[in-house]
């Protein structure tokens, strides 16, 4: 048994890996299985083990009272080891679940399906999800791994292995995938399951409080009655259920689970208030004389009439209401008259909620009708695409307000078909998740709009910089690079600041200052004479007998007779590039042709002209 103890502690060591704390799991567990408790072995000898290995794995374990019998001893050990094993595995999982991400999949229906089951939770972490199942000899699932995008847009990968627990005699007492390996960077994903846990608590918390104070039977306004105490419980049992809700809920989901769980509790709040108030009331009415006890019974029947107008549904109540008020003459009959008063009270209220509940379903089942939810949102997604990036996406996601655009219409489909208290509930509860991404979009445009600059101002300044660059080649010539640099920067899904805008702005109107007061405006000769010699009419223009004229005076020009001489002349004369010669070959070719001339004296035209300039 020391020996046991000893190696027990060992395998426990939190700081191991989560592989090996499994193995080792199974280890002490055959072990434990295994064990032979002596004959002598008493309920003192079990209490002390107990205390023992309570101490070891920091976990309490609870052994049922097993009285020893000579005749049973190896049942009796058996079941002591199973109930050991038990705490034991229990109390490892606990420090597990300190470490890295954890997570056992069980499904209580077809084995196979447990890796889809697992898909759908970590849908709930990540929309990148992809599970990779690996099959046995009999097809069965042995193993599966789930790859999901965390919030850095890493990809990470869980493993998840099948694994059977079995008694001394072979039964297979549970079937569960365990974790086996991998984790969940704590950015994003495991934060948000942190912050919708947390609410869960404090949500909870607030109930817990809540109970407390009106279960208080010593407070100074207990209530006691009976039929408020039934009406409190189902009600806590509403917000209950609503906490576990936000418990299951994701990032898209969370938000309209807090606020039904929040309306459920102020619901609950409201009830105590009333039923606190109705009873004091009754209790003090209960102490005075009947004269006194009828007369304001009266008067708070009159008030309760007053509410009632315009609810049909309390005529029938009010005329037992006056019925019973006519035949109050004693104690008694003035206590029971009171409390159906309080019952009737509590049908208005209860009536007055759901009348508000049935204006405001009405009212969205209009607006939908009418388009009213959806032409805002097409609005809203049009203003978004103000600012898209280079592949023409806008920058703010409107994927959660299209989806709760999405959950309205269903909501309002499935009320359609079967108008429920709880089918409104959900209705009011789309509407009110749809005006939270709308106002979560809207934050989102107002916030873009102040900081980046649109699209439209962007494209702006670019087709400025390209209409001017293609008209002020000289310009380019000595300002190319400041040009080029405010072209690239103003591409199509350029993301730049208001500020950045209109500092490029101000660079380009101090390029085109400069290029003015400088004479670097307008196009260089070869782009005059390009333009020019793309048509016939530019040969018989007052250029070309400028040109003419050139030829006359400079009649020694007539004798460079060889092309190539020709060429090399132009190229002296010229900063053009040797692409751009070629260019400007083939297009004084086609112009010779036309002309009836050499391409030869086409060549030596530009260079007389070139030197003119």
């Amino acid at each position: 048994m020391d020996d046991f103890l000893v190696l027990l502690q060992a395998k426990l060591d939190e700081a191991k890996s989560k592989g090996n704390v499994n193995a080792d799991i199974d280890k002490i567990q055959g072990q434990i299985n295994k064990l032979k408790i002596q004959t002598e072995i008493d309920p003192k000898t079990i209490s002390n083990l107990t205390k023992q290995l309570e101490g070891i794995i920091n976990q309490k374990i609870t052994i049922s009272n097993i009285e020893i019998n000579q005749n049973n001893v190896a049942k009796t050990a058996q079941q002591t080891g199973q109930q050991i094993g038990n705490a034991i595995s229990q109390g490892v999982g606990n420090v597990i679940q300190k470490g890295n991400f954890t997570k056992v999949f069980k499904s209580t229906g077809n084995f196979n399906n447990i890796a889809k089951d697992a898909e759908e939770y970590f849908k709930t972490l990540s929309k990148t999800v992809s599970v990779q199942e690996q099959l046995g000899k009999k097809n069965n699932l042995e193993s599966f791994t789930v790859s999901l995008k965390n919030a850095e847009g890493v990809v990470e990968q869980l493993r998840y292995k099948y694994k059977e627990l079995k008694d001394d005699f072979g039964n297979v007492t549970n079937r569960y995938f365990e974790y086996s390996g991998g984790t969940i960077n704590d950015n994003g994903v495991i934060k948000q399951m942190n912050a919708i846990s947390s609410k869960a608590d404090s949500l909870q918390t607030k109930l817990d409080k809540l109970k407390a104070n009106y279960s208080d039977l010593n407070s100074s306004r207990p209530i006691k009655d009976s039929s408020n105490i039934s009406a409190l419980s189902q009600q806590y049992d509403k917000v209950a259920q609503a906490i576990d809700n936000v418990r299951n809920s994701d990032n898209s989901t969370s938000s309209s689970m807090i606020s039904n769980a929040q309306r459920e509790i102020t619901v609950l709040e409201s009830m105590v208030t009333q039923f606190r108030n109705a009873e004091n009331v009754a209790t003090q009415m209960k102490s005075v004389d009947i004269s006194s006890g009828i007369a304001q019974a009266q008067e708070r029947l009159g008030k309760l009439r007053a509410d009632s107008t315009g609810f049909e549904q309390m005529t029938q109540t009010l005329r037992e209401l006056d019925t019973a008020i006519a035949n109050v003459g004693d104690k008694s009959s003035l206590e029971a008259f009171i409390d159906k008063l309080r019952v009737a009270e509590s049908q208005l209220s209860r009536i007055k909620a759901e009348t508000k509940s049935l204006a405001q379903v009405n009212k969205i089942q209009l607006s939908i009708e009418t388009g009213g939810y959806e032409s805002k949102v097409e609005s809203l997604i049009s203003k978004t695409r103000q600012w898209t990036d280079e592949n023409g996406n806008a920058r703010i996601s409107t994927t959660a307000l299209s989806t709760a655009l999405d959950n309205l219409g269903k909501a309002s489909s499935t009320l359609s078909n079967k108008n429920t208290v709880e089918n409104q509930k959900a209705l009011i509860s789309a509407e009110k998740e749809l005006k939270t991404q709308i106002d979560s979009v809207t934050n989102s445009v107002r916030k873009m709009n102040a900081e980046l600059a649109k699209d439209s101002a962007i494209s702006s300044l670019h087709n400025q910089v390209t209409d001017f660059m293609s008209k002020n080649g000289k310009t380019v010539k000595y300002f190319g690079t400041d040009l080029k640099q405010i072209f690239n920067d103003t591409v199509q899904g350029s993301k730049l600041s208001n500020q950045e805008l209109s500092v490029l702005k101000q660079r380009f109107i101090d390029i085109q200052t400069v290029a003015r007061n400088t004479g670097k405006l307008g196009k260089t000769w070869f782009q005059t004479l390009r333009e020019g010699m793309s048509s016939f009419s530019y040969w018989t223009s007052s250029t070309f007998l400028v040109m003419k004229a050139i030829q006359s005076i400079k009649g020694g020009l007539s004798s460079v007779t060889a092309l190539d001489t020709a060429l090399v002349d132009l190229k002296k004369t010229t900063t053009m590039t040797a692409s751009e010669l070629e260019e400007f070959y083939y297009a004084s070719n086609d112009v010779a042709k036309q002309m009836g001339v050499t391409t030869e004296e086409i060549i030596n035209q530009a260079s007389a002209w070139s030197r003119l300039n």
